[in-house]
């Protein structure tokens, strides 16, 4: 249920998700419990990609920086030939 602002904003700003950091990317334990996450929702390597699709689109609130600013994800990163392997 979402109240009246939330339906006009068209999205929650009580609900914020700190984006990954570029640091975080590049541990190798933290792809592990993606990878980890994803097999634990039944989300197969061929799915990958639709479902971040389908995350990104349905998530009700929105993503900021560690400076508190919004970030607009740009998905095409994952248009790339190998993503089933990431």
């Amino acid at each position: 249920m979402h109240c009246y602002r939330c339906l006009g904003l068209g999205y929650c700003p009580k609900i914020r998700t700190l984006i990954v950091s570029d640091l975080e990317l590049s541990n190798p334990e933290f792809l592990r419990s993606v990878r980890l996450t994803a097999y634990r929702h039944n989300i197969s390597s061929y799915q990958w990609l639709d479902e971040v699709y389908s995350l990104y689109r349905d998530y009700h609130g929105w993503i900021c920086d560690e400076r508190g600013q919004e970030v607009l994800l740009d998905l095409e990163v994952f248009e790339t030939p190998n993503i089933r392997t990431w």
